[in-house]
């Protein structure tokens, strides 16, 4: 068929890394994902939340949602509500399912409204 064999997970994971350390947001978000499932690479929440948080940190929209939920669920780093909500109000928008969702999963908790966290915004 003309094509060269695919490469390795591992060697796309390299690939990205070598992105994501020289600071490119798009490759760091993909480090993130790729470390958070063990895909190419040994799989580790902390080094996930590392490179989640350095794309987010440059604005990467998806990044951003996405550290609000390992923020959430204390993926490689402490829960914390309170920076769940900073990062999600970066890129919270009314009319998206995920964010509202993201909203009333930060602002429900044990069944009670969280108020003092849901006046955040």
């Amino acid at each position: 068929n003309g094509q060269g064999p695919k490469p390795s997970r591992h060697k796309a994971f390299h690939m990205f890394k070598e992105a994501a350390d020289l600071g490119d947001a798009i490759a760091q978000y993909e480090v993130s994902k790729l470390y958070l499932t063990g895909t190419g690479c040994a799989q580790s929440n902390k080094l996930a939340f590392y490179y989640m948080y350095q794309s987010a940190s440059q604005g990467n929209p998806l990044a951003t949602r996405e550290l609000c939920k390992y923020y959430r669920d204390g993926i490689g780093c402490v829960p914390d509500h309170l920076e769940a909500f900073y990062w999600l109000n970066k890129t919270f928008n009314a009319k998206d399912k995920e964010s509202v969702d993201l909203y009333e999963s930060l602002t429900n908790v044990d069944g009670k409204e969280a108020s003092s966290r849901g006046n955040m915004f």
